[in-house]
């Protein structure tokens, strides 16, 4: 990758990615309608499964806002990096119409879901062009991004550590899980 500190494609695509995560999940229709329906509706839809899943919302939002503040902090991550990891993961990014969903899934707890794999993707890609091909790092697990390497030390555990110490290991958790060994 290469660092870039004027790259418009880039900052189109983080301000569409904002104003993407930012959209209402549209359950709010879903949820009035059970408040007002008869009680057997009601116990259909129990509140546990509504706090469950406005959790999920939340975290995904929570998730969606550390990952994007810290892409916008590393200026060696290029509009070009961030549409093709986009293309990777169910969105699309035009200049006149923004981030949209390509393909059908459960909008409400998933649209957050895909900005956060999408930025994994290059947030990771990021930190292996950092830092491992550092011949020091002693390490025993192969590199996500380019498999096996004769002759060069594999690069998980250095990736776990910086994901880590960059964005908290319950992100790290949930949205790196291919750094797990």
């Amino acid at each position: 990758m290469s660092i870039s500190k004027n790259d418009p494609l880039r900052d189109s695509i983080l301000e569409a990615l904002e104003s993407f995560i930012e959209r209402r999940p549209g359950t709010e229709p879903l949820i009035e309608g059970i408040r007002n329906s008869p009680l057997e509706v009601r116990n259909f839809f129990p509140t546990d499964a509504r706090r469950w899943y406005n959790r999920e919302m939340r975290r995904g939002l929570n998730d969606a806002r550390a990952m994007l503040r810290y892409v916008e902090s590393r200026p060696s991550i290029t509009g070009d990096d961030l549409q093709n990891a986009l293309s990777q993961n169910r969105l699309n990014y035009t200049p006149e119409r923004g981030v949209e969903a390509t393909k059908r899934y459960y909008w409400p707890t998933e649209y957050r879901n895909s900005v956060c794999r999408s930025l994994s993707t290059v947030i990771c890609q990021d930190l292996h062009d950092d830092g491992c091909d550092d011949d020091s790092i002693v390490i025993g697990s192969i590199c996500p991004v380019h498999g096996p390497r004769p002759g060069r030390p594999p690069c998980v555990d250095f990736l776990r550590e910086a994901v880590n110490d960059a964005l908290g290991s319950s992100i790290t958790g949930r949205w790196f899980h291919f750094l797990r060994i």
